[in-house]
């Protein structure tokens, strides 16, 4: 699915994906800002990721979660710019990808950054926990993966579209 959002949160556009449905029909969102529709948490970063985003002109790519009638979905979004006050926002859905390891949300956050060749001290910087912690999880996406080390789990998630 492909959003176009303002500066201020508010989506503008909206591109449907073939066989994915939004958890809202458009007539619901369009003209509606995000915040109205999103968890706090995920729009409170959303919004940060925006104006980098617009400020830098530089790409972005996050993963976020909301709780859903059928249970828990992972998202990726990667955000572009459109000029002084709008982004593109290209959003997936990997839930299905993420089961398919049996990955928890956190690992998937972990993964990512692996795969953005971060060290376990960085990611732990990222997200605000311990390297002692950060290890675990790796160890922990190894096993669930069926791979020997971490560059192994980086290629494999980017191969099966876990991460772009």
């Amino acid at each position: 699915m492909i959003f176009r959002v303002n500066r201020s949160g508010v989506l503008l556009d909206y591109i449907p994906a073939e066989g994915v449905e939004p958890y809202r029909t458009p007539d619901e969102f369009l003209g509606e800002n995000i915040s109205n529709m999103l968890p706090s948490d995920v729009v409170d970063g959303t919004m940060q990721l925006i104006e980098q985003v617009i400020t830098t002109g530089q790409a972005t790519t996050y993963t976020y979660h909301l709780h859903l009638d059928d249970g828990t979905h992972t998202y990726e979004a990667r955000i572009v710019s459109l000029g002084e006050d709008e982004v593109l926002c290209i959003v997936r859905d990997l839930t299905a990808r993420t089961k398919h390891y049996g990955l928890t949300h956190r690992e998937v956050d972990v993964l990512r950054l692996v795969t953005a060749g971060l060290t376990d001290k960085e990611i732990a910087g990222r997200l605000g926990t311990s390297t002692l912690t950060v290890r675990k999880q790796v160890g922990s996406i190894r096993v669930k993966m069926g791979v020997s080390n971490r560059t192994e789990a980086a290629v494999m998630a980017i191969r099966d579209s876990l991460i772009r």
